[in-house]
């Protein structure tokens, strides 16, 4: 089965970051955009990196990989 796509707003904001978590960790999902405004060009692993959630320290695919890896405004 192919994981389902998905793109989080406010992705560092408090509900963002337990969901982004969440999708990070699944692999029934795949997170291929995160944006929040506070946190623009930065590595979405680095911007939930103060929350302690056991996913918030990978990185998403590169673009090549047809994945995200930088927050967006």
């Amino acid at each position: 089965m192919m994981a389902i796509r998905v793109c989080v707003a406010g992705a560092t904001g408090w509900t963002g970051r337990a969901v982004t978590g969440a999708l990070l960790g699944s692999s029934d999902f795949q997170l291929v955009g995160a944006i929040a405004r506070r946190q623009v060009g930065v590595d979405i692993g680095e911007a939930l990196r103060s929350w302690q959630s056991p996913c918030a320290h990978r990185r998403l695919p590169g673009r090549g990989a047809g994945g995200a890896n930088r927050c967006a405004d």
